[in-house]
């Protein structure tokens, strides 16, 4: 049984509010790779990640400014379907 807890547009809602998630989530997961490879190398204590910075700052430019100018219409069009979808509401975990 499949329940939908956004009734109408429901691809439209996800693209809207979660718009490049997975790409942030991507430039994320090759930091933290890359974290781990110099901790691996060089040992705990990492005391030099300018290249490592300058690498992620690469890809975090490509994906991060079109997450910033699609977070304002994601926040109002969420808050909308908050107001208005109490399954939504009931998902999140808020009762009100």
């Amino acid at each position: 049984m499949q329940i939908l807890v956004i009734q109408a547009g429901v691809h439209e809602f996800i693209e809207e509010v979660f718009s490049n998630i997975l790409d942030l989530r991507e430039c994320n997961q090759t930091l933290l790779v890359a974290m781990y490879v110099r901790r691996r190398e060089r040992g705990e204590v990492i005391s030099r990640i300018g290249g490592i910075s300058l690498n992620a700052a690469t890809e975090f430019r490509l994906a991060y400014p079109v997450y910033m100018e699609r977070l304002p219409g994601a926040e109002k069009r969420l808050k909308e379907e908050m107001e208005t979808n109490s399954d939504l509401r009931v998902f999140f975990g808020v009762w009100t």
